[in-house]
């Protein structure tokens, strides 16, 4: 059953919770997402490119990421690297799937027991998907720095 885009922006905004809030707790057992989901041995696997160009000049705290899933039964965060020009770009080998993805503007960095994560606040850059892995390569997404 394809996920649709209202469905997913509960379920984006609920993982990325739980990765922000699990970087605060002080006690208790550690957030995990991949240990609440079961995870299967998945047999085909894709190298994927996510690439961001940033028109206009971000605040200097500004981080990039990029946010997808669920693939495989679990979802996953990886921040862009500064490739100069205003590009930013991270590859990653993940498994074949429908998924959603969905290119985020965080201020700074968390760490995590999970990873690193985006620090808040966190902006919604653009939604992709639902998006098939193997399939069409993933445009570069444009976008405008906000005056203001």
């Amino acid at each position: 059953m394809p996920v649709s885009l209202p469905i997913w922006r509960p379920l984006a905004a609920a993982f990325l919770g739980a990765m922000l809030l699990g970087s605060a707790a002080s006690a208790g057992a550690p957030v995990s997402l991949a240990a609440s989901v079961p995870v299967r041995s998945h047999l085909l696997t894709v190298d994927v490119r996510f690439r961001l160009r940033v028109v206009g000049s971000p605040d200097a705290a500004a981080t990039f990421w990029v946010a997808y899933g669920p693939l495989d039964d679990q979802w996953g965060v990886l921040q862009l690297r500064d490739a100069g020009h205003g590009l930013y770009d991270a590859s990653a080998k993940l498994p074949s799937g429908r998924t959603m993805i969905v290119f985020l503007e965080g201020h700074g960095a968390i760490r995590t027991r999970a990873g690193r994560v985006p620090g808040g606040p966190t902006l919604t850059i653009r939604e992709l998907g639902p998006w098939n892995f193997p399939g069409k390569a993933i445009p570069m997404i444009r976008w405008h720095v906000p005056i203001g």
